[in-house]
């Protein structure tokens, strides 16, 4: 069960305690019983991403849960056991997530760590994200013809990107230059300067966001 903090995070206590633990029938006027997050995902695991949005209302909630391995849900008499795992994410650092909350806080929030290597450091992730990209748009094509590959150089532009924007970036670039390449003269394969327009458009190296993640 994935839930993006950034996207859901209103402040509101109430709504972010609905959406991680569920609610009672009616526990405010009109409401149906609903399950939560941390419901849906039992036996599995709660993905939290987005994890530098953790604070005010989110935290108040995780640490209830976090605390006694139980939660209560909203409109609720009874606690219910925590029975998945919880995973964060976020691009930011691991000194960036200990400053957003007290120490209290951060130390009841995990029992591991696992750092991803960035897109452009997993090679055959690219491949294979390459792969499936440029067949999905391919299957869509009707009076377009389709590229059926990169040509060297082309790879080698991709393979050399930093990609910030991590898969989506990735897969904006892949898209931008299918139509450049499918719309103009023909030719089986993506050639660089249709990447590197790609890129500009989507991964551009002078946005202020990279700044952003490498100083967090």
């Amino acid at each position: 069960m994935a839930v993006n903090l950034a996207a859901e995070n209103t402040g509101d206590k109430a709504a972010v305690k609905s959406l991680l633990c569920g609610h009672v029938t009616g526990a405010f006027p009109g409401a149906a019983a609903r399950n939560g997050a941390f419901t849906t995902a039992r036996d599995g695991v709660c993905f939290l991403d987005e994890s530098h949005q953790i604070s005010g209302a989110v935290m108040e909630v995780l640490m209830e849960a976090l605390d006694s391995g139980q939660y209560m849900p909203f409109g609720a008499s009874a606690k219910r056991q925590l029975e998945c795992a919880l995973l964060y994410a976020s691009n930011r650092s691991w000194t960036h997530l200990q400053n957003i909350v007290n120490i209290d806080e951060f130390t009841r929030m995990g029992a591991a760590v696992l750092q991803v290597p960035e897109l452009s450091r997993r090679e055959e992730d690219m491949i294979a994200v390459t792969a499936a990209t440029l067949a999905k748009l391919a299957s869509r094509c009707t009076d377009w013809v389709a590229p059926t590959g990169l040509s060297t150089e082309a790879w080698k532009t991709l393979r050399d990107c930093r990609w910030h924007g991590n898969i989506r970036g990735l897969i904006r670039v892949l898209e931008s230059a299918f139509v450049d390449n499918a719309t103009g003269p023909a030719s089986h394969l993506i050639q660089a300067p249709e990447i590197e327009q790609g890129i500009l458009r989507w991964e551009p190296k002078a946005h202020h966001s990279y700044q952003l993640y490498e100083a967090a």
